[in-house]
């Protein structure tokens, strides 16, 4: 019978090409789409779950608040040295770990020197919070003393251009006056996976002891098994009262993080790199949901409107016996064998769909393989649409009739079309929110990579600075630069435009409301001709050439900032002095931009190429430059 009941729904859907063709095309453009943002999503929501004791490591993170002065900061990393009695105070953690970054570090062996943002100094205790695979040495003897390193696998094979590292000597720059020293490699182990909020390329031996007054330090504990983050922060006031000097006694909480929700649901100051963000997921998943119902309702209509068609059929059939169970196996024989076909074409589609899409940079490449998540977002999808396609036997119920000649077609259409009303309806509601969920990504993606910066522009090339500079003699470097015949124009900033800047800083200025007092805004410099450079247009003010002397002398302030810090109009905030609370110095707003920066050394190098030139042949000759202090 089931062979029958599958040779009869086979030959149905064969004798309605056309309804087949569409049904089974939607559907496996619909599970396509899901898969992709399903793959996505699950790959987000797996940050860190590759370390083995994820879920008993918490980060530690300091809120400051001075409510009486307007300050405010909660920061990613700690700069207080009492921070370094929690281990001792708290008897449910078993470990903690110090990871505190080596900002500026400049690598240096005999053939190359280069700079990296991810070397931090430590100890041996990252090795019992953070799952480590060593690919040479070992934990028990990686940093054992001074001026001992170990490296990531791409960090050794840069450093040593693919010869063995292990006890080699190499030289580290940190950016200060003391210039290089030689460290020794003590262990080599593999890259830290791409779901990991932070990726330490190079790890350097320090003793465990607390934050001196110019460092800071990324803090992360391990709890013993059996204890939770809620016996610590109830005990959190006792540990307040007896540690913290008195006048930072109601200044300060401690913030815990659990280690897998860092990636997306924290966004605080100086975040050890960029973070993803909850928000946007949620969009994806409302999107995916959307495409989903949009596919299943689609495909119920056609499946109403195929058993209007056939409605004598299953009148004949009810004439000479068949029951409502017999046309609910032959519907639920059809809907297997069009699942069966969305299936198989999407399993082959789906890997060249992908490869297509990160080729063209549309996706980031995702390697998760075979996915129980995957597998379960894929049953499902073909469990309901499996469901839906014996739906009409319960909105339609037919009952047969003696009379053949009887429009048996009118009177199922008038009990399907509530049904085929309600469900376009609700297909209009969904493919609505799809649509304002895609512009809402759309447009976040359009505020991120703008292309007044250059994204897309292929005249435009960007260099980073591999090598520690001081002072105005980084132009050095432009002007080198501006020699090349290839060279149009060339600017520098602290980030790549386009990078996130999370960094701020409080400002005021003479006379400023009352309302609008204690302000943060975040800041970054750049050239003086950094926003002729890109064609940044002005509203009010405009660029001043650099000049020997302070170096922080005039800023450029955004719409965004001109509101915030409530001047009336961009007129009458150029020209204005405010100061920069960390800073002291007092400043010139020289000009008004719809575009937002932040403050500190420029090591980024924008390049502008002739019309006439290509990136793929550009070559600088910087022989010129051994004059600079890298030595």
């Amino acid at each position: 019978m089931l062979i029958r009941l599958f040779t009869y729904a086979s030959r149905n859907l064969i004798r309605q090409k056309q309804t087949t063709l569409i049904s089974i095309t939607g559907l496996v453009v619909a599970l396509s789409l899901v898969l992709l943002i399903s793959q996505w999503c699950i790959y987000e929501f797996g940050y860190d779950k590759f370390n083995t004791k994820a879920s008993r490591i918490y980060r530690l993170t300091l809120e400051e608040s001075r409510p009486s002065e307007g300050y405010y900061r909660h920061s990613a990393y700690s700069s207080q040295p009492w921070i370094s009695k929690i281990p001792d105070f708290y008897p449910e953690i078993e470990s903690y770990v110090q990871l505190r970054p080596m900002l500026f570090t400049t690598i240096r062996n005999s053939e190359t020197v280069f700079r990296t943002d991810r070397a931090f100094k430590t100890d041996t205790s990252i090795f019992n919070l953070f799952s480590f695979s060593f690919i040479e040495g070992s934990p028990q003897n990686a940093l054992q003393a001074e001026n001992e390193v170990i490296l990531s696998e791409s960090m050794a094979r840069r450093i040593f251009n693919g010869q063995d590292a292990l006890n080699n000597v190499f030289e580290i720059n940190t950016g200060n006056n003391i210039g290089f020293g030689k460290y020794t490699v003590t262990g080599i182990y593999k890259d830290f996976l791409p779901d990991s909020h932070f990726h330490p390329e190079i790890l350097v031996y320090s003793n465990k002891q607390p934050v001196a007054r110019n460092e800071v330090e990324y803090i992360y504990i391990l709890l013993k098994e059996g204890n939770t983050i809620a016996q610590i922060r109830a005990r959190e006031d006792q540990f307040y009262k007896e540690h913290l000097p008195d006048d930072q006694k109601n200044t300060f909480q401690i913030h815990y993080t659990l280690l897998t929700d860092i990636h997306l649901r924290s966004h605080l100051a100086n975040e050890i790199e960029n973070n993803g963000d909850i928000k946007q997921l949620k969009l994806f998943i409302s999107i995916g949901i959307g495409i989903f119902l949009i596919a299943l309702i689609n495909y119920i209509n056609l499946i109403l409107v195929s058993f209007e068609q056939r409605s004598r059929y299953f009148h004949v059939n009810g004439i000479f016996g068949a029951k409502q169970h017999h046309n609910l196996l032959l519907l639920f024989f059809e809907s297997l064998f069009i699942v069966f076909l969305v299936f198989i074409i999407t399993s082959l589609i789906f890997k060249p769909l992908t490869q297509l899409l990160v080729s063209a940079g549309t996706i980031k490449p995702i390697s998760l393989g075979l996915n129980p998540g995957i597998v379960i977002v894929s049953l499902m999808f073909l469990f309901f649409v499996l469901l839906a396609g014996i739906f009409p036997v319960f909105i339609i119920r037919i009952r047969p009739f003696r009379n053949l000649n009887q429009d048996i077609s009118g009177l199922l259409r008038k009990k399907s079309i509530y049904v085929n009303n309600t469900l376009l309806v609700l297909q209009f509601a969904v493919s609505i929110v799809v649509i304002i969920c895609s512009l809402m990504l759309d447009r976040q993606n359009n505020y991120m990579f703008s292309k007044n910066m250059g994204k897309e522009n292929p005249d435009i090339v960007f260099l980073t600075r591999e090598f520690p500079a001081e002072g105005s003699r980084i132009n050095l470097l432009k002007e080198q630069l501006l020699k090349t015949p290839s060279v149009e124009d060339v600017s520098m900033c602290m980030l790549r435009p386009g990078d996130l800047v999370k960094g701020h800083d409080y400002v005021e200025y003479a006379d400023i409301p009352e309302e609008f007092k204690n302000q943060s805004i975040t800041i970054l410099p750049v050239d003086d001709n950094f926003f002729s450079f890109f064609e940044i247009p002005f509203i009010s003010g405009g660029e001043k050439r650099y000049a020997e002397g302070p170096e922080m002398g005039n800023y450029i302030l955004n719409e965004g900032a001109i509101r915030k810090l409530g001047f009336e109009s961009p007129e009458k905030a150029v020209g204005t002095a405010f100061k920069i609370r960390d800073i002291g110095n007092e400043i010139i707003a020289g000009g008004t931009i719809p575009e937002l920066w932040k403050i500190s050394t420029l090591h980024h190098y924008t390049i502008r190429l002739n019309q006439q030139s290509s990136s793929r042949n550009l070559h600088f000759n910087v022989s010129s430059l051994s004059n600079f202090p890298v030595a």
